[in-house]
């Protein structure tokens, strides 16, 4: 998280070079992840990445006015985009609260989530279980 000159608080990305996508030794330009205007209520803090599969993003939303609230928001690249790319889907809300953000982490086909008071773990892998043979019955109501 940064804070402008005029105030504004924002929430970037960047990328120090290795002389691929940018020259080694420098820094890329700023890239806008989230804003929000000084005079407003809204800050962004304490942004963790990793990237199991894609780019993955969270960060705290702080909102300061009427029933205050520390919002974890979570994020993740666009699928085959290069992170000096810069293009992200729309950031949604965590049903959490989280003053200190949520870490991010990632071992083989497993990632992680932590916070100071708990861990989750979730396999990156979709897994479908079929349960067709085990149904006894089934009934539909319309209307």
């Amino acid at each position: 998280m940064f804070r402008l000159i005029a105030g504004n608080f924002k929430l970037w990305s960047l990328v120090y070079g290795d002389g691929g996508e940018v020259a080694a030794g420098t820094w890329s330009a700023l890239k806008e992840f989230a804003s929000a205007s000084s005079d407003g209520d809204f800050e962004y803090h304490r942004a963790f990445m990793d990237k199991p599969d894609i780019y993955r993003c969270f960060f705290i939303e702080r909102f300061t006015g009427t029933e205050a609230y520390n919002r974890p928001f979570w994020s993740h690249s666009v699928l085959d985009t290069k992170f000096i790319d810069n293009l992200w889907r729309e950031p949604v809300p965590f049903n959490l609260s989280a003053e200190y953000g949520m870490a991010i982490a990632h071992y083989d086909d497993y990632c992680w989530l932590s916070t100071p008071y708990g861990v989750w773990r979730a396999k990156l892998t979709q897994e479908s279980l079929d349960l067709s043979a085990d149904v006894l019955s089934l009934r539909q109501e319309l209307g």
